[in-house]
């Protein structure tokens, strides 16, 4: 007699989902569309009812398996990409996985319908119907950070930089201290990686419009507090926060000075509008970049 408990259920249910990985990608003959269909429809319940890490990662491994092996059927596409972009935010210790199914679905032939759903996340996130978890629109930054970090290997999307610029600087307007995070450290990657090239080309207006908003719990010392609120569980989130916020500021400020030279004339002007809003917090070389322009 096996023993009952969490353990042998968990068991059980990693084992259900093997079966249907194998169902997919060891049978000759394909799952219909409606049977694939119908699997995912249960794997998206799951995914919403658990935070239990070994079935999100198991879910993965079905996403991946008709990612790589059939084929994601149109009624369960978006509610495919809602579920990833809701694990990738929530799930830390499962970003690796989620990001290597995000990355294949890039690939596949829904790739166009994938960036612009993504956009669509986005600019559609300040919408006063808007019911969109907060965590599928921060996931939704983290896939265009996968996006921008993979730049130029095989198969993965160009993202036309201002059309991108647009849509981050919508979610921007939810003035969210962990989406100014997210849309900070994506910023970093634009600068710290091939993707670069593609901004280089370009305006740079909105990129440091977009810096200095996300910038503004450092800059901005009339914003209240949230840790005068009354509850004292709040503080260490929002430190938390703010310190991540400060780090990814100083790396784009240093990112930026090492590159100066690649800045065209514009370019440089924008950056230091960025640089002189974080003048508290930049390094003596960088300040005198500034300093420089003014001459």
């Amino acid at each position: 007699v096996k023993p009952h408990g969490p353990s042998h259920d968990e068991a059980v249910f990693g084992d259900l989902f093997q079966f249907a990985v194998d169902l997919i990608t060891l049978q000759r003959k394909q799952p219909t569309q409606d049977e694939i269909e119908m699997l995912l429809a249960e794997i998206f319940a799951v995914c919403k009812r658990t935070s239990v890490a070994a079935d999100l990662k198991n879910s993965l491994a079905v996403f991946d398996a008709v990612i790589m092996y059939a084929d994601v059927p149109d009624i369960s596409f978006p509610t495919l990409l809602d579920v990833l972009c809701s694990i990738h935010a929530s799930v830390k210790p499962l970003s690796g996985p989620t990001s290597r199914v995000v990355r294949n679905l890039a690939k596949s032939r829904r790739q166009a319908e994938m960036v612009n759903t993504l956009h669509k996340f986005l600019r559609d996130s300040c919408a006063i119907e808007q019911s969109r978890n907060l965590n599928v629109l921060r996931g939704t930054l983290y896939v265009f950070s996968d996006f921008v970090r993979a730049y130029g290997q095989d198969g993965i999307p160009e993202l036309p930089f201002d059309q991108l610029m647009e849509s981050l600087h919508v979610i921007a307007q939810k003035d969210d201290s962990r989406v100014d995070a997210d849309l900070l450290d994506l910023c970093l990657n634009i600068l710290e990686g091939d993707y670069v090239r593609v901004a280089l080309e370009r305006d740079w207006m909105a990129f440091a419009n977009l810096l200095k908003l996300c910038s503004r719990r450092l800059v901005d010392e009339s914003v209240p507090s949230p840790t005068s609120a009354t509850s004292p569980q709040l503080k260490p989130t929002y430190d938390e926060t703010k310190s991540y916020i400060l780090a990814n500021l100083i790396r784009i400020a240093s990112v930026l000075e090492s590159q100066w030279e690649q800045l065209n004339r514009e370019q440089k002007q924008h950056a230091v509008r960025f640089l002189t809003n974080i003048y508290q917090h930049i390094e003596p070389p960088q300040a005198e970049l500034i300093l420089h322009s003014m001459r």
